[in-house]
């Protein structure tokens, strides 16, 4: 598999918080140890405890941009998806996979 299609899956636009949570501590957190793959469920507001002394964090205050297109293709009306990866700084042409 290539490294590109780890990001192609379904994940139902309900289960995408639209909104953030009223109080901040109460997001959800998932943790990933990475020795085993375990996966464990926390809330924000367990940072403190799962934070060790020699351990880094790095803050991301991106955004996510609408980077996904569905439509319907005109002569079949067959369902079309694409994710707009990147777009060339020159030409304002845009790399969509499919």
């Amino acid at each position: 598999m290539s490294e590109i299609e780890q990001y192609d899956y379904d994940l139902p636009r309900e289960r995408i918080a639209q909104n953030p949570m009223q109080t901040r501590s109460d997001a959800r957190l998932m943790l990933v140890q990475r020795s085993t793959g375990k996966i464990d469920h926390y809330y924000v507001r367990d940072l403190p405890d799962l934070v060790h002394a020699d351990d880094i964090m790095v803050m991301n205050n991106s955004r996510v941009i609408p980077a996904r297109l569905i439509g319907y293709r005109t002569k079949t009306q067959g369902r079309w998806q694409g994710l707009f990866l990147q777009a060339d700084p020159d030409t304002g042409i845009w790399e969509v996979l499919t």
